[in-house]
């Protein structure tokens, strides 16, 4: 997309496509078409790097990629950081209530437990990680203590 809207001023604009998680822009001002350059910034590190205008294609494609493995390595890590694993529904209570992570903790299955779940802490089931569909070991729900054999990620919603 070409943004010529010349009534806002340079800094509205970009903001405003920054705004729309536009992952990678292209400025093109007069110092670049004296150079045959363009600038590009990157969303996720806000980094600017000159780029020759007859490598712009191959620049474009490597550096969107670049942009989802960060930031997909960024979300790992967050997931990573955010999520602990607990057996204790005093201890889930009180992380739900003021730490709000991700909760990895065995759950029975059953909607009725996941309900009272709910009603104590505002969190629900939110996924069941891939390297647990096929996983069966067992353990305790974490509400109701009945059998297990899954652990699941519980979260509130916002």
């Amino acid at each position: 997309i070409i943004d010529r809207d010349e009534s806002h001023a340079l800094g509205f604009r970009i903001n405003e496509w920054e705004i729309k998680g536009v992952p990678l822009r292209i400025e093109i001002g007069p110092k670049e078409l004296e150079s045959d350059q363009v600038t590009m910034v990157r969303r996720d590190t806000f980094k600017k790097d000159q780029i020759a205008v007859e490598g712009l294609v191959d620049s474009v494609s490597k550096k969107l990629d670049d942009i989802q493995e960060n930031l997909l390595q960024k979300a790992r890590q967050l997931k990573k950081d955010m999520t602990v694993e607990v057996d204790d529904f005093v201890e889930f209570k009180r992380i739900m209530i003021e730490d709000r992570k991700f909760i990895r903790a065995f759950w029975c299955e059953n909607p009725k437990c996941e309900d009272q779940i709910k009603a104590d802490t505002k969190a629900c089931t939110r996924v069941l990680e891939l390297d647990q569909i096929d996983k069966t070991v067992e353990g305790q729900c974490i509400g109701c203590r009945s059998k297990a054999t899954r652990k699941w990620l519980f979260a509130q919603s916002y």
